[in-house]
């Protein structure tokens, strides 16, 4: 069997990210995005696809679960740091660029951020 398990990348809502869209703009336009539970889902299909189209796999069982969770505006900002297209960012652009954010969290969303994201499951059976 292969089973494969995915969390992908928790995001704000896309009013919020449109906000944050802002700042990253000004300080690491490159790094914006914002997937949504669409395309989250799209990702996921595709893989999935990948490997049944391998030729070394079957039948292909998939279980998508949509997941809210809630972080500190700290907590978020050391949740981006652990992406590694954070992780190597000059450290002056890192650090006006977490400033804006955490700015623009806190103007608009308290110290509270609303995430969401689709955690998967994947299993199928070796031909």
């Amino acid at each position: 069997h292969l089973i494969l398990l995915w969390n992908m990348t928790p995001e704000p809502s896309y009013e919020v990210s449109q906000l944050l869209a802002e700042v990253y703009q000004k300080y690491a336009p490159t790094l914006f995005k914002y997937e949504g539970k669409e395309n989250q889902e799209k990702y996921l299909n595709r893989f999935a696809n990948h490997v049944l189209n391998s030729g070394k796999f079957g039948k292909l069982v998939a279980r998508q679960f949509p997941c809210q969770v809630n972080y500190t505006v700290d907590n978020y900002l050391t949740l981006l740091n652990t992406i590694s297209s954070y992780f190597n960012l000059e450290p002056q652009i890192k650090n006006n660029l977490f400033a804006g954010l955490r700015e623009k969290i806190i103007n608009n969303c308290g110290d509270n951020l609303e995430l969401f994201y689709l955690s998967a499951c994947q299993v199928t059976r070796k031909i």
